[in-house]
């Protein structure tokens, strides 16, 4: 079964945002948005995937403009990034199929939207992809330079990813881009950021089968201990793949943002059950 995490450079417009979970509400199941962030990550999944990934990106850009964007997060697209996932998104998992829909969906916004794409995937990652992107590298498919209004869209064929926030109590900003620095590696992408106040590091579990949300919690902890500061709250964005669960001590679920109704197969037997 194929997933789709569409990451949306809005997360303030209510009205836009109930526009755009009402354009793909057959696969969607979780939203998650922060207005500091001004971004909404919309997990989608199964058998009507693409066809409503497709709905959501029509609707972004009837409705976005990223020249009026302004959020803490970085960005290049008011559809930043799109990227396919072939569950349960293990390496064991054959990428084949995510990889075909990737090219489907570029194949679809060239014909139909004015859209500057770029692939990501096995061929390199997604913050090469950025980077290639910033220094003016072509698209590589439609509009060579991205327009000032949709900017560009990252399309990606991927193995299952885990977006995790640690609030941080005692440090500033600083203190978390430190941290974010020291620890940052190819398992675990992290940026430190300023949320209404309050410190952030926002991780990206690329292989969480190695590192998932207990490793990098204990990680930060240890570091922010270190200059005398603690996480004083964690939060999930999106869902997670139930093995997560499995091999994470059920008695840190609760600190770590976990449950069995943040899963992937929860939220899919949940949407089963509903009809």
């Amino acid at each position: 079964m194929l997933e789709c995490v569409v990451n949306i450079s809005e997360g303030q417009n209510l009205v836009l945002l109930g526009d755009l979970k009402n354009s793909c509400s057959e696969s969607l199941l979780d939203v998650h948005s922060d207005p500091w962030h001004n971004r909404s990550v919309f997990t989608l999944a199964g058998a009507n995937v693409e066809q409503d990934v497709r709905n959501l990106v029509t609707v972004a850009i009837k409705g976005m403009d990223l020249e009026q964007h302004v959020g803490v997060h970085p960005r290049f697209g008011v559809i930043d990034v799109v990227p396919f996932i072939n569950l349960p998104g293990t390496p064991h998992t054959p990428i084949e199929p995510a990889i075909a829909a990737r090219e489907d969906f570029i194949k679809w916004a060239l014909e139909n939207t004015p859209l500057s794409l770029f692939r990501y995937g096995p061929e390199r990652t997604l913050p090469e992809t950025r980077k290639a992107a910033l220094i003016g590298e072509p698209a590589d498919a439609g509009p060579k330079i991205p327009g000032k209004k949709l900017g560009a869209v990252a399309c990606g064929a991927r193995h299952v990813l885990i977006a995790y926030n640690l609030y941080l109590d005692g440090l500033d900003l600083s203190a978390a881009k430190e941290i974010a620095s020291q620890l940052r590696s190819p398992e675990l992408r992290m940026l430190g950021f300023e949320v209404n106040g309050i410190a952030q590091v926002s991780c990206n579990l690329v292989a969480p089968w190695l590192l998932g949300p207990e490793k990098a919690f204990t990680y930060v902890k240890q570091l922010a201990h270190s200059l005398g500061g603690e996480i004083s709250k964690t939060e999930l964005v999106g869902l997670v793949p139930e093995f997560i669960l499995e091999e994470t001590d059920r008695d840190k679920w609760s600190l770590l943002d976990l449950s069995p109704e943040v899963t992937i197969e929860g939220r899919l037997a949940k949407k089963a059950k509903q009809g």
